[in-house]
C-alpha cells in the first residue's frame, strides 16, 4: 500500500503512520511474518500504538491467516465491540487456528476455522 519493504519495528510504525494519512481511521499492521520469538501486530489509531502479541506457532498450516484475521476484526466490530477489543479477539482466535491446524497437502496447508466445533479429542 504504501510502496516500502516493512522489516523492522521503525518500518512497522512508519507505515501505519502513512496509511493513516490516507484516512484510514484505524490501521493494524500484522507482523506474523517477521523472524521474532513473538509474534505481534500492531494497531494505530492515529494517535497511539497498541501491540497484540501470541507465542509464534510453528506450522505449515498458515494459508489464510491474514483473511482469517481480518475477518475476524470485522466480525467482531460488527458485534459492537471497541477496535482494540476486536483484534484482540481476532489474534486470539487465529493463533488457536494456527495451533489447532491440520497438516493437509504439500506446502502451505490452511489454518484450522472450526477448532471450537470440531474439537481435537475427534480427530
Amino acid at each position: 500500500i504504501i510502496g516500502a519493504s516493512i522489516v523492522s519495528w521503525d518500518d512497522m510504525r512508519e507505515a501505519a503512520r502513512a496509511i493513516a494519512a490516507m484516512g484510514a481511521a484505524n490501521v493494524v499492521i500484522k507482523g506474523g511474518h517477521r523472524e521474532d520469538a513473538a509474534a505481534t501486530d500492531l494497531l494505530y489509531d492515529g494517535q497511539t500504538f497498541r501491540e497484540f502479541s501470541a507465542v509464534r506457532v510453528v506450522t505449515q498450516s498458515t494459508h489464510g491467516t491474514g483473511c482469517t484475521f481480518a475477518s475476524a476484526i470485522a466480525a467482531t466490530l460488527a458485534k459492537g465491540q471497541s477496535v482494540p477489543m476486536a483484534v484482540a479477539t481476532a489474534k486470539a482466535y487465529v493463533t488457536k487456528a494456527l495451533q489447532l491446524a491440520y497438516p493437509l497437502g504439500q506446502g502451505h496447508g490452511p489454518v484450522h476455522h472450526f477448532y471450537k466445533y470440531w474439537p481435537t479429542s475427534t480427530r
